[in-house]
């Protein structure tokens, strides 16, 4: 007998509101597949609410865990799966990263951090074959680049590594907006701590792309980011001993100019 849209509509609400995925599998194992497809979205968000709840809790630190870490994990990427199950196209390849990343995280050997980071670098790269212009994946890709570095404390990258990485930043560049400034500055100066012959060439190269980007951008953009102008001039404080006087010096002058051209002002 069918489910009446009413009746479905409020047990997703009792669902959500209690955070219960067992039930919330009893209800999608017994609806037919006409039903499924008709109430597809909800039941996606359905889902997808129980694993972002979950997934926040973990992130400060609310979450009990009580089955283990591994188990935690393991369950969120459950419900990414169940809810891709109900609408196919739907694929979270940037949660499902975000769950590998945190879980890099946890781990104490840094075989296993490598093993858990290149997952989440894989996911990003599935994306990223399906909309390889996508401002947030390639973001992702830079964030899961430079975190691996911090987790198995890799000192120095190559050229060649830097020159990949440069790729992903300019198509963030080519779509970004003011939401993403914060990241991308903080992204160019990141790499002031890992090379150790040329951080400074490679740091000149990401900022020079990132200053020329900020020409760009209309008074419409700017104010709705405001405050940008002073955390550029904190993560400049934050990275000041990762340079040399004569670096410091250019990147001074540099962002001077940058913010007379955005604000009439230095």
């Amino acid at each position: 007998m069918a489910m009446e849209q009413e009746t479905l509509e409020l047990e997703l609400q009792e669902i959500m509101s209690a955070l219960d995925d067992k039930r919330l599998s009893v209800l999608v194992y017994n609806l037919s597949a006409a039903e499924l497809q008709q109430y597809k979205t909800a039941l996606t968000e359905a889902w997808y609410s129980i694993y972002e709840f979950w997934y926040y809790e973990r992130l400060y630190g609310k979450a009990k865990m009580e089955n283990g870490v591994d188990a935690f994990f393991t369950w969120l990427l459950y419900l990414l799966t169940e809810a891709e199950k109900i609408n196919t196209p739907v694929i979270y390849y940037n949660e499902r990263s975000r769950c590998y990343q945190e879980w890099a995280g946890v781990k104490t050997k840094k075989k296993e951090k490598d093993v858990y980071i290149e997952k989440a670098i894989k996911e990003i790269s599935q994306g990223l074959k399906a909309d390889p212009s996508s401002c947030i994946l390639n973001s992702r890709m830079i964030d899961l680049f430079l975190s691996k570095a911090y987790l198995i404390n890799q000192a120095t990258f190559t050229d060649e590594q830097l020159a990949v990485l440069f790729c992903h930043f300019e198509k963030v560049i080519a779509h970004f907006s003011g939401e993403e400034w914060h990241s991308l500055l903080g992204y160019c100066f990141q790499i002031l701590e890992f090379t150790a012959e040329k951080n400074e060439y490679w740091h000149t190269v990401f900022i020079n792309r990132f200053s020329a980007a900020i020409q760009t951008v209309t008074e419409k953009e700017l104010d709705a980011y405001p405050g940008w102008s002073e955390q550029l001039s904190q993560i400049t404080s934050f990275y000041h001993a990762t340079m040399s006087p004569d670096y410091q010096q250019k990147i001074v002058i540099q962002f001077r100019a940058v913010l007379k051209r955005l604000y009439g002002k230095t």
